[in-house]
């Protein structure tokens, strides 16, 4: 059984460089909120293994959380977060992507702190990761390959029943559950 991981990267956006950001995320959207997988950036679509990525900017407004427990209130600079669920570990699929999507994420990351031209994206990568507290496994052991075979089967089903309907002899069939009492 193939296992699932999650992995996410946290870093600290450049105040200045915020508005730049969010219209380059919001470029690589097909619809509001809804990345297009096989945007330009980072084309999510094309890699074998991932099940789901996002970016997403982080603008935490802390003073009510901190002072339920009598914490004085403190900055919190917004941050850029950049999550995804994988088949196999994370550790692989973080050099998949920065090995084939690196130029894209190189423009993205250029938009936060200690991160520069001549960075190494990979290592940035694994000094910026955050371990998640808590992973969701939708179905543990599917991977992205038999999610797909399993769509284009829907598709190619569906497609096939208005054609053949009159030959389908569809047969209900009715169980008697006991009941207990």
């Amino acid at each position: 059984m193939t296992p699932q991981s999650a992995f996410m990267v946290m870093a600290e956006i450049v105040p200045e460089r915020r508005g730049e950001l969010e219209g380059l995320l919001a470029s690589m959207t097909s619809r509001s909120c809804l990345a297009d997988p096989a945007n330009a950036i980072v084309p999510f679509g094309a890699f074998d293994r991932l099940h789901v990525a996002r970016f997403a900017i982080l603008d935490l407004d802390l003073r009510g959380d901190l002072g339920v427990y009598g914490e004085p209130p403190r900055p919190y600079a917004p941050h850029l977060a950049f999550l995804g669920d994988c088949d196999g570990p994370a550790d692989a699929m973080l050099d998949e992507l920065a090995a084939r999507a690196g130029d894209g994420l190189r423009r993205i990351f250029a938009h936060c702190r200690h991160f520069g031209p001549r960075t190494d994206l990979r290592r940035w990568l694994d000094l910026h990761s955050v371990t998640a507290s808590a992973v969701y496994v939708n179905w543990r052991g599917r991977t992205v390959a038999r999610i797909r075979e399993d769509a284009r089967l829907r598709t190619a089903l569906v497609a096939a029943i208005p054609t053949r309907a009159s030959s389908l002899r569809i047969v209900a069939l009715a169980v008697a559950v006991p009941m207990v009492a």
